[in-house]
């Protein structure tokens, strides 16, 4: 999870730089599109260990019921 979110953080870096310094707008929404998978990525991982968290929980305490 936090390789996608530092992932994310430096694509998003590259389009600010080409937004601000080279003023290309095309280089730019490219870097922009490679953050936003990466964002999706971080998403899907947390989904993933907030289940992985629950079904572990219900796993240990259904023997205590």
């Amino acid at each position: 999870m936090l390789f996608c979110e530092l992932m994310n953080a430096d694509y998003w870096n590259y389009s600010w730089y080409h937004i601000t310094y080279e003023h290309d707008r095309a280089k730019a929404t490219d870097w922009e599109n490679k953050a936003n998978r990466w964002h999706v990525g971080f998403y899907c991982a947390f989904a993933v260990a907030i289940a992985s968290f629950f079904f572990a929980s219900g796993w240990m305490v259904h023997p205590l019921m």
